[in-house]
């Protein structure tokens, strides 16, 4: 988990990097607004969508091992 953990704030962080670019560049909100409009069709969410889905696995089994250990 903590791999993953670390893979998701890699992710975000490269977010947060292009969104704080566009507030530092824009001049106004106006321009702001714009700037976000633009930037929210080309936000680096490919590697964090990876990690939610590798997330949602690990905790899938996880719920699947714990039942079985109950079974057991």
């Amino acid at each position: 988990m903590e791999t993953l953990a670390k893979a998701a704030a890699e992710a975000e962080t490269a977010q947060v990097e292009a969104i704080r670019q566009a507030v530092e560049q824009a001049e106004s909100l106006e321009d702001l607004r714009d700037r976000l409009v633009e930037l929210s069709a080309s936000l680096p969410i490919g590697n964090l969508a990876e990690v939610m889905g590798d997330a949602l696995a690990a905790a899938q089994l996880a719920g699947r091992a714990d039942l079985l250990d109950e079974v057991r």
